[in-house]
């Protein structure tokens, strides 16, 4: 009876080293994955920066509600991963869609938008006085004329009001 709860009781300090082996192991995984969830936040909040400058206050938005949520304490790693992954999709898509949409320009004017996924962001002014282009390497939108009525064709393509065709 003795050596079969000698048996046990040497079991049972296995297991006792194993879990303690686990719970060291966790918190070594909790370190990792804060590190990667500030990464991630950090990457989305970079690119978003650097991107098109499409739907502005929408995107600001949500970059806002991020960076509430990855400062809140409470909040555990598990919604942050969530939400970012979230956020990623949803930047994701834009790249695969065609939308037209209204925006002010930096100088005032309305203009209506035409944003080729992340190809092309292009827009004409509401009274039709100018057409332009949204140019990555100079950081802001350059007018060009010659391409009026390639962006009025764009623009009714992406609301729906002709078939879709090469712009």
């Amino acid at each position: 009876y003795n050596t079969e709860v000698e048996q046990q009781l040497r079991s049972q300090e296995q297991q006792i080293a194993s879990l303690e082996q686990q719970v060291t192991n966790l918190d070594a995984t909790a370190v990792d994955v804060q590190a990667m969830l500030q990464r991630m936040y950090d990457d989305l909040v970079q690119f978003v920066r650097d991107d098109v400058p499409f739907f502005k206050d929408e995107r600001e938005q949500r970059i806002q509600r991020i960076t509430d949520l990855m400062q809140t304490v409470e909040a555990s790693p598990s919604e942050k991963f969530r939400r970012l992954m979230e956020a990623y999709q949803i930047e994701m898509e834009y790249g695969r869609q065609m939308t037209a949409y209204r925006q002010t320009l930096d100088d005032g004017r309305e203009a209506e938008m035409v944003r080729l996924g992340r190809v092309a962001l292009l827009y004409r002014v509401m009274d039709g006085s100018e057409s332009g282009y949204w140019d990555h390497e100079r950081k802001q939108f350059v007018p060009d004329p010659g391409s009026a009525g390639a962006i009025e064709e764009a623009l009714s393509i992406a609301k729906e009001e002709r078939a879709p065709d090469l712009v």
